[in-house]
């Protein structure tokens, strides 16, 4: 079970990709980097930082760029 995110960057910037329960606890960052213009797909396979498949249920991922941060929502069924 892998999810895959998908954005777009305008021009080269830093980028932080962060997933976080529903306690708002932080889960995983996937990636802190800079990274080119263009599209780009992150996969995410449903585990923790430690490597351990998280539970079902509502998690949220962050994504900061340009100086702002967009939350999105995500569900994981198992």
């Amino acid at each position: 079970n892998v999810t895959t995110i998908k954005f777009n960057l305008k021009y080269s910037q830093n980028v932080e990709l962060t997933i976080f329960n529903i306690k708002g606890q932080k889960v995983k960052t996937l990636i802190k980097d800079k990274l080119d213009k263009g599209n780009r797909s992150i996969s995410w396979d449903g585990k923790n930082n430690v490597g351990i498949k998280v539970s079902s249920g509502v998690y949220f991922y962050s994504l900061k760029a340009n100086g702002t941060t967009n939350y999105k929502k995500m569900l994981i069924v198992k």
